[in-house]
């Protein structure tokens, strides 16, 4: 994908990926961060673990009201929180292009990541995606 730089994290197991989030947390001289998971369940759980180790974060998934959807994106863009956690695709940030994008799970084909990951390379500038790959993930990474 032109204009995107992927890396990855090697978690290990599955359950390692939340100390990876937290070791990228404190490595990333980065204002905000979004963080694409599978589902309403897996951004909900996301949420409140880094809720109880104190982060600040806002969320979006499909099952949210669209007021709802407008004020996490409000607290994300211009408030306190630097942690969006999703499922959806992300509507246009003021600059987004800067934004890291960590992929929790891998997506399930090449299109989906593209549209996850791929809209800011588009003009121009260099976009940062990092996947965290668990053991299990590795055999499947080959769709990206």
């Amino acid at each position: 994908m032109e204009g995107v730089k992927i890396y990855t994290v090697e978690c290990g197991l599955d359950e390692h990926k939340f100390q990876c989030l937290c070791d990228l947390y404190r490595e990333l001289l980065v204002n905000k961060t979004i963080v694409y998971r599978s589902s309403t369940d897996t951004v909900m759980s996301l949420v409140e673990k880094m809720t109880q180790h104190g982060f600040e974060v806002s969320y979006l998934h499909g099952e949210m009201e669209s007021d709802a959807r407008d004020n996490a994106m409000q607290n994300f863009s211009s408030g306190p929180s630097r942690f969006l956690i999703t499922s959806v695709i992300v509507p246009q940030i003021e600059n987004n292009l800067y934004i890291p994008r960590i992929n929790y799970e891998l997506p399930s084909d090449r299109e989906s990541f593209i549209q996850r990951n791929g809209r800011p390379g588009r003009f121009g500038k260099t976009h940062i995606a990092i996947l965290l790959l668990a053991d299990s993930d590795i055999a499947r990474r080959a769709i990206l």
